[in-house]
C-alpha cells in the first residue's frame, strides 16, 4: 500500500477536531446546527461505527440533519418526479455506534440517506430514511450532467474504517482518517499548474471538434470552447473516479513524449475511444444547441413557417449527445480496468491510450520535490518534501514526471488518495488529496439559533 504524505496529528485529534471544524463552518455559514456537544456525540458514534462491521460487512451510511418540523423549507415551484422524500419511521431511534452500524444494513450512500435530528443538549436521533439519491451520487461523481438540491443542512458520511466525511450541500468541509483532519480537497484541473500541463493537448482536441461542426454552429455560443474544454477535464476526473473506486490502485501518465522512448510499455495498444468519445459528445451538444436557439428565435418572432430540418437536427443532435455519452461512460470503464495491471497507463496529451503495464526506465532521482497546497503552487504555498517517504509507484511516476517536461502524473493509492504531479520552472510539484468529485456551496439562508 503506498504511503500517505499527510503530518500525522496526535490520536486525541481524532473525532473531537472533526467535529470542531464542522461547528466553526456551520457557524461561519450561518447554518443551524445542534449544539457542540451534540455534535461531538454524533461524530463520535459515527467514528466508533465506523470501525464496527455488521454480517461481515464494513459499514457505509449517511446522516443529514434535518428539522422534523420544517424538513423542506425551500420547496421548488415545479417539483420533479425523482426528488428525494422522507420515509418516517414510526419510532424515532437514539444515534449511537450500535444503531448505526444496524441501521447501516438498510441503506448506501449511493442510493439512500438517514435524516437526524437534536433537540436537547447531547443527544440526537434518528427519525427518518432519505431516498432518491442516485442522481446526487451520479452528479458528485460526473456521470450526470444536472444534480438536485440536496435535503437539510449538512450531511455526515462513513466512508470506509475511521474515515468521516462532512458536506454542506456539494460542498466538503471536513474530513477525518484515522486521527488526520484532512486539508480540503484541490482542484488542480480546473487551474494552475495541472490544468496547464492538461490545456496543449485539450486545445488539439477542440480544434479537431471544430472541424466536426460548421464555423456558425461553434461561433453560434462563445462559450463553447470553455464548455469543450470541461468536457476533457471532467472525463479525466471521472476516470480517476473510477480508478479510485475499484480499489486497487492506479497509475495513469499523460505524456507529451510521442517516442514513448522511456517507458517499457508491456501491453502495447492504440486506443483513440476515449478521446473521440468526447469530442463526438461535444460537437453533438454544439449541434443541439444551435438549433434549438434557431427553434426559440423562429417560436418568439411569430413565424409563421419553421424550417423541419431544425427539428430533426436537434433531435438527432440529442439522440447523438445521449449515445455519445454511454461510449465515454464505456470507454472510461475500459481504462480504468487497465490500471488494474501493474505499472501505468501511458495516455498521450490528446488522451488517446498507447499502452498499460508499464515500466518507467529513469533511475535518476529528483533533486528538488514540494509538495504544493494550492493549484498555482504559489511559491509561499509549497515546502520542500523528501522523496523517500513515497511509495514505489509515486518514486517512479516521479522519476518521469521530472525527466520528461510537460508530462503530467496521477496516482493513485490502495487506500483511494489521489495525487497529481507534475514538472514546472524547474521544480517537480506534487499536490495531495487533489479534488475530483464536483463541489459547490450552498448559499447561506439560514441562521444559528
Amino acid at each position: 500500500m503506498e504511503q500517505s504524505t499527510r503530518v500525522r496529528r496526535s490520536p486525541s485529534a481524532t473525532y473531537r477536531t472533526f467535529a470542531r471544524r464542522i461547528y466553526r463552518e456551520l457557524d461561519r455559514r450561518g447554518l443551524i446546527s445542534p449544539s457542540r456537544d451534540t455534535l461531538n456525540a454524533i461524530c463520535e458514534a459515527m467514528f466508533f461505527a465506523s470501525l464496527r462491521t455488521e454480517e461481515a460487512q464494513a459499514i457505509a451510511c449517511s446522516l443529514v440533519y434535518i428539522d422534523p418540523d420544517n424538513p423542506d423549507p425551500d420547496p421548488p415551484g415545479r417539483e420533479v418526479r425523482d426528488r428525494w422524500s422522507l420515509i418516517r419511521l414510526a419510532d424515532e431511534i437514539q444515534v449511537s455506534d450500535i444503531a448505526i452500524a444496524k441501521l447501516a444494513q438498510a441503506s448506501d450512500p449511493r442510493s439512500s440517506s438517514f435524516a437526524m435530528f437534536s433537540r436537547s443538549k447531547g443527544k440526537a436521533f434518528v427519525w427518518s430514511l432519505v431516498d432518491q439519491q442516485n442522481r446526487y451520487y451520479d452528479f458528485l461523481n460526473h456521470d450526470s450532467s444536472s444534480g438536485p438540491e440536496r435535503p437539510g443542512v449538512f450531511e455526515l458520511n462513513i466512508r470506509g474504517p475511521a474515515h468521516l466525511v462532512c458536506s454542506v450541500d456539494y460542498d466538503v468541509v471536513a474530513e477525518l482518517r484515522i486521527s488526520e483532519l484532512v486539508n480540503k480537497p484541490i482542484d488542480v484541473l480546473a487551474r494552475g499548474a495541472i490544468h496547464r500541463g492538461l490545456i496543449p493537448g485539450i486545445e488539439s482536441c477542440i480544434d479537431e471538434v471544430k472541424r466536426e461542426v460548421t464555423l456558425e454552429e461553434f461561433a453560434d455560443r462563445p462559450w463553447n470552447a470553455k464548455s469543450l474544454e470541461s468536457y476533457y477535464l471532467d472525463a479525466i476526473r471521472r476516470l480517476l473516479l473510477r480508478i479510485k473506486n475499484l480499489g486497487h490502485g492506479g497509475a495513469i501518465v499523460v505524456s507529451p513524449d510521442r517516442s514513448l522512448g522511456s517507458l517499457d510499455l508491456k501491453y502495447k495498444i492504440d486506443y483513440g475511444r476515449f478521446r473521440k468519445s468526447i469530442g463526438q459528445r461535444g460537437a453533438s451538444v454544439i449541434r443541439e444547441c444551435y438549433a434549438a436557439d434557431k427553434l426559440f428565435k423562429y417560436l418568439d418572432s411569430n413565424a409563421d413557417e419553421i424550417p423541419v430540418d431544425l427539428y430533426l437536427q436537434e433531435s438527432v443532435s440529442a439522440t447523438e449527445v445521449e449515445e455519445s455519452g454511454s461510449e465515454l461512460d464505456g470507454a472510461i470503464w475500459f481504462i480504468a480496468l487497465l490500471s488494474r495491471v501493474d505499472g501505468a497507463v501511458v495516455l498521450t496529451q490528446e488522451f488517446d491510450v498507447k499502452g498499460f503495464g508499464a515500466e518507467i526506465c529513469i533511475a535518476d532521482e529528483p533533486n528538488d520535490i514540494y509538495l504544493a497546497t494550492n493549484a498555482a503552487a504559489s511559491p509561499s504555498k509549497i515546502r520542500p518534501f523528501d522523496y523517500r517517504h513515497f511509495g514505489t509507484r509515486h518514486r517512479s511516476m516521479m522519476r518521469y514526471c521530472n525527466a520528461i517536461e510537460g508530462s503530467v502524473g496521477f496516482v493513485v493509492s490502495q487506500d483511494g488518495d489521489v495525487r497529481a504531479m507534475t514538472k514546472r520552472r524547474g521544480k517537480l510539484l506534487v499536490w495531495d488529496n487533489i479534488q475530483l468529485q464536483y463541489a459547490k456551496s450552498k448559499k447561506v439562508r439560514r441562521k444559528e439559533r
